[in-house]
């Protein structure tokens, strides 16, 4: 069940709804739809405030963004659509130049640009070591993006913005412990299937054979924080390359480092961009009847690993990421769209897609579960 609360005010009559968040966004986003052959009454304003709750769960905290009004003489449907609070951090620009000395944090570089553009969005941080060590100002200009400016930083330390359904701003990595308590399972004549219908993809489009990222110092920065400073000629010329032998040799790429960076720097963003690259070619997705993972627990959320076994997908038994979920209400029912990554999307070191068996057993005690759901597939 998927129910707004706007202006405090709770609604469940809409005959559709959906939310979808992805874990590299800072914002999730809500569409929901109700229709009458009669003329609808809305209450509902561009701008209230709205709560999203998924099976009882907070999903999303922000605004209504978009009304649209369908209408003919026997038919009036209305379609609602809204983000997280987050959101105005990423459509908002620099109202004027924002300059912040180092050593600092990417939790109070945020925070500056949030106070820039005149809202309260709360900052949290997940990441043990978020320090700026080498730049000696970071600066943006009046009409640069706020969220790309903060990104761009982010992307420096292999740190992940995204959003908790509080409207808070998140910063964090990818998770390797946090496990769903529920696998999914698709096989062929399986009886303890919990994918409705699935799909994966392999793409290449985006992978190269060598990657190189390359950065000019800030010798400035340097002598202020007592690092030892490069020779002129070696920091003009600072530069790391990847090779990704699974890709034709006549495939390249080459890209200045968004920030200054030192050499250790360089190399981390460089093997960061490589990996990214490849551990995205592969994603796979699967529908599940409801929100939650297992009764009595919590909805589905992303940065989580699950154990996948799918005969259709060449998984006969995959650890992966969720990376992106569409949770879906209509009058027929409740469905989850969940997308899976290679547990290595978000982080530098590359861990190979891993299959191997599964005991009959581990089958076996989530057949009481399918069996309480009614689930088929």
């Amino acid at each position: 069940m998927i129910t707004l609360e706007i202006e405090g005010t709770e609604f469940t009559g809409f005959q559709e709804a959906t939310l979808s968040k992805s874990f590299d966004s800072a914002s999730a986003q809500f569409t929901a739809t109700i229709s009458s052959t009669l003329p609808i009454e809305n209450p509902i304003k561009v701008g209230n405030s709205v709560r999203v709750l998924v099976d009882g769960f907070i999903a999303l905290t922000g605004f209504v963004d978009r009304l649209d009004s369908d209408f003919s003489s026997d038919d009036h449907t209305i379609t609602v659509r809204g983000r997280d609070k987050t959101a105005d951090l990423i459509d908002s620009t620099i109202s004027e130049d924002i300059s912040v000395s180092t050593p600092t944090t990417l939790t109070k570089l945020a925070k500056q640009v949030i106070s820039n553009i005149g809202s309260d969005i709360e900052v949290v941080s997940y990441i043990p070591d978020e320090t700026f060590d080498i730049d000696d100002n970071l600066t943006a200009q009046t009409g640069e993006s706020a969220f790309d400016f903060i990104e761009g930083y982010c992307r420096k330390l292999q740190v992940i913005a995204t959003t908790d359904g509080l409207g808070r701003l998140i910063f964090t990595r990818a998770s390797s412990t946090n496990k769903a308590a529920v696998m999914l399972i698709n096989q062929k004549d399986g009886t303890q299937n919990n994918v409705l219908r699935g799909s994966f993809y392999v793409d290449h489009s985006q992978r190269y054979h060598t990657y190189t990222i390359l950065s000019q110092g800030n010798a400035i920065g340097e002598i202020n924080l007592d690092l030892d400073l490069a020779s002129p000629a070696d920091m003009a010329n600072r530069s790391f390359t990847v090779t990704d032998t699974e890709i034709r040799s006549s495939r390249v790429f080459n890209k200045n480092s968004e920030k200054s960076a030192n050499q250790d720097q360089c190399e981390a963003e460089c093997k960061w961009n490589t990996n990214i690259k490849r551990a995205r070619s592969f994603a796979y997705t699967a529908t599940v009847a409801g929100h939650v993972m297992s009764p009595n627990t919590d909805i589905w959320r992303t940065n989580v690993v699950v154990h996948v076994i799918d005969d259709f997908a060449d998984l006969p038994s995959a650890y992966l990421l969720i990376s992106d979920l569409t949770f879906n209400y209509s009058e027929e029912g409740s469905t989850t769209d969940i997308t899976c990554v290679t547990s290595d999307a978000f982080t530098l070191q590359p861990v190979k897609l891993k299959k191997t068996s599964v005991s009959a057993a581990t089958l076996e005690s989530l057949a009481e579960y399918v069996k309480k759901e009614g689930v088929t597939a």
